[in-house]
């Protein structure tokens, strides 16, 4: 492994969501506090919205581990529900319930009865649901039933939903208009800069006991850039396999090259050309363009 050639304590891309390896700007850290606080305080439910990739499951993550010890929360990483049915037996069985031989109606007497239950749950439930653009209106309008169980004029549950913009798409169907007037608030998520992609790197490396100064050159960095454009789980999956392909070629420095290396290498593309060889090609090609063949002909016309 590459750890041991960069002198790295363990690999340093994830490639999985991981909070340990979570990069945020000074918006994305004011736009976590205020999920937190909107969590805390059971203000409604919130949203996490961006394309793919740029790290909606990791913050849902963070979330989670923030939350551990004071509530008892059932997450959803993959959302798999194709009816309202699927979801609240799901639900009810993360809870502790049974589903077995109980129609819809009794399922959700089942929920009310224990998220109700102060002794057993003092904290609202936190329901995380991962990819939830990818599921059915139906799906949604059961999630706003459990929005409206209230108990001492709070909401039980407390319910955050990640998704791409599709979500808000699903949110603007009519019979979800209560649903999203009690939205407490919308986390968006974007892809990093130029500047950002070189911190996100840089952030990793650091947890690793390196730095991206000390393994990266500029060009490199810049490089990484382009090819990614900023989405940070491509950008983990590039700069993963740019160590590999500078411990093959015993590169104490990842540069520009080994970044296009790697990325044909991800894409399954023939490698590029190496610097040198273009080179000497450009060296050849002027040369049989120059002057001593011109003269060549000129003498051989004498």
């Amino acid at each position: 492994m590459y750890t041991n050639f960069y002198k790295l304590d363990k690999t340093p891309f994830a490639f999985a969501p991981s909070p340990e390896c979570f990069y945020a700007n000074a918006e994305l850290c004011e736009s976590l506090r205020t999920l937190r606080r909107v969590i805390a305080r059971g203000e409604g439910p919130a949203l996490i919205v961006g394309p793919t990739g740029t790290g909606k499951s990791t913050i849902c993550e963070l979330l989670v581990e923030h939350f551990r010890k004071s509530h008892q929360i059932v997450h959803f990483r993959s959302s798999s529900f194709a009816t309202g049915r699927d979801l609240i037996e799901q639900f009810l069985l993360n809870l502790g319930g049974t589903v077995a031989q109980q129609t819809t109606s009794e399922l959700r007497t089942a929920i009310v009865s224990r998220v109700c239950n102060l002794v057993e749950h003092p904290e609202p439930i936190l329901l995380v649901v991962d990819e939830a653009h990818r599921i059915p209106s139906e799906v949604i309008r059961e999630l706003q039933s459990l929005q409206n169980i209230v108990h001492q004029s709070r909401a039980r549950i407390c319910i955050i939903l990640a998704g791409t913009l599709k979500i808000e798409e699903l949110l603007t169907d009519p019979t979800l208009e209560s649903f999203n007037q009690r939205i407490a608030h919308r986390c968006y998520v974007a892809a990093a800069s130029r500047m950002e992609t070189k911190a996100l790197i840089n952030e990793q490396l650091v947890h690793v006991g390196s730095s991206v100064s000390e393994i990266f050159t500029s060009d490199a960095l810049r490089r990484i850039y382009e090819f990614t454009q900023g989405v940070p789980r491509i950008i983990n999956l590039l700069a993963d396999r740019c160590l590999l392909i500078g411990l093959q070629r015993e590169m104490q420095f990842i540069e520009e090259y080994d970044v296009e290396l790697a990325w044909a290498n991800l894409q399954q593309l023939p490698p590029p050309k190496p610097v040198a060889t273009e080179e000497a090609s450009t060296t050849q090609d002027n040369s049989a363009e120059s002057s001593p063949t011109v003269e060549f002909g000129m003498l051989s016309d004498v």
